[in-house]
């Protein structure tokens, strides 16, 4: 679980992207033969759970160039 991973990683500096979640149901229907089912009678078995640890945020919308650009210093920090 969580406190396992920072257990496991106590120096690590975590970056997610945070994505809306109608933005990620757009998204798997747009892939064929995407690994997640949108599927009302699973429930939210593909959804994620909250975090709880400090972590920089990225947005989903946003192109990944940006994205990249955000996390660059971060990644230049522990090199």
């Amino acid at each position: 679980g969580e406190s396992r991973r920072l257990r496991r990683f106590p120096d690590a500096r975590w970056a997610l992207v945070d994505t809306a979640e109608a933005d990620a149901v757009e998204r798997i229907l747009a892939r064929e033969g995407h690994f997640y089912e949108v599927d009302d009678e699973r429930g939210g078995e593909w959804k994620f759970a909250p975090v709880a640890f400090g972590h920089l945020r990225l947005d989903g919308r946003r192109p990944i160039a940006e994205n990249v650009a955000e996390l660059l210093p971060l990644v230049a920090e522990k090199t």
